[in-house]
Parts: C-alpha cells; sequence; structure tokens
C-alpha cells in the first residue's frame, strides 16, 4: 500500500508541477506583455513630447505671423513696439509694394482703354 501512496502521492505532485508549469508561463506571457506595453508607451510619450515641441514651434510661428500682419496693416500697438529703423525699412517696403501696384493698375487701365477703343 505503500508503494501505491507513493505513486499517488507523485502523481498528486506531477500535477501540481505542471500547474505551477503553467502559472510560470502565463505570468512569464503576462510580463513579457507588461514590457512590451512599457516600451510601447515610453515611445508614445516620446513622440507626444515631440509633437508638443513642434505644436508650440508652430504657434509661436503663427503668432509672428499675425503680429507681422498687423505690423503691415499699421496697427498702432504693434506699430509702436518696432524701433525706429524697423519702423522706416516697414514703410520703406510698404511705399515699394504701392508702387507696384498702383504700376500694375496703370498697365490694366491702359489695356482696358486700348482695348475698349479696338472694340468701338
Amino acid at each position: 500500500a505503500s508503494a501505491e501512496e507513493d505513486a499517488d502521492s507523485l502523481s498528486a505532485v506531477r500535477s501540481q508541477l505542471h500547474a505551477a508549469i503553467g502559472k510560470l508561463r502565463s505570468a512569464e506571457a503576462n510580463l513579457t506583455s507588461a514590457a512590451e506595453s512599457d516600451v510601447q508607451l515610453r515611445r508614445d510619450r516620446a513622440e507626444s513630447a515631440t509633437f508638443a515641441a513642434k505644436l508650440a514651434q508652430v504657434r509661436a510661428e503663427t503668432e509672428d505671423a499675425r503680429r507681422e500682419l498687423q505690423r503691415l496693416r499699421g496697427l498702432p500697438r504693434e506699430l509702436s513696439l518696432l524701433p525706429g529703423v524697423q519702423l522706416q525699412r516697414l514703410q520703406e517696403e510698404i511705399s515699394e509694394s504701392l508702387r507696384r501696384v498702383q504700376s500694375e493698375l496703370e498697365q490694366r487701365s491702359r489695356c482696358c482703354s486700348c482695348g475698349s477703343r479696338e472694340r468701338e
């Protein structure tokens, strides 16, 4: 009866060992999955930080463009922030732009006049 008890005991130990091995494999799979998730989370955080930095840069560029547009429109608040040299340069640039616009308008009116005369 002792050999039979030993065999039953050995069988029980084997069952417990197989169950323990199964649990260890499951725990290992969970740890591997958690480690992969951790790596992905770190990548996502790094990517988010990169996007946040790019977004901040784009916002700053957008604000600079908005202020430049307000300067070009002649908004007093923006003009008052410009040093005299920059204000002078802005005035020269705007004057040159106006000359080009005036020239284009004159050319168009001449062409329209010519075209009207030819049709008559």
